[in-house]
């Protein structure tokens, strides 16, 4: 979903604008918080329980090490560059984030 688009007027969109479009759609954000209900209703234990779900603009990124080369997060790496929004999702005031009802 990288680059940019055009479109019919001639204009063009970068790819993070359309994210940010998509993120703050109501039937996304409705996907995400109905996601979020079921993942709480049904939590067997604090291990599997899921207290708050963020969405990012920026998917994790492979030439930071934030992902590695079989597709997993690399925790540190994302820790390291993304330490803004990991404190802002810790203090519930993360852009996107959903917590359960």
């Amino acid at each position: 979903m990288g680059g940019n688009h055009r479109y019919a007027f001639g204009g063009e969109l970068s790819g993070g604008f359309i994210r940010n479009i998509v993120l703050r759609a109501a039937p996304v954000r409705a996907h995400f918080q109905a996601l979020i209900n079921e993942l709480a209703r049904t939590a067997t234990g604090s291990a599997s329980r899921v207290a708050r779900l963020g969405l990012l603009e920026q998917p994790p990124s492979l030439d930071l090490g934030e992902v590695t080369d079989k597709g997993s997060i690399n925790q540190r790496a994302v820790l390291k560059h993304r330490a803004e929004l990991v404190e802002a999702l810790h203090a519930g005031r993360l852009p996107n984030l959903f917590v359960p009802d």
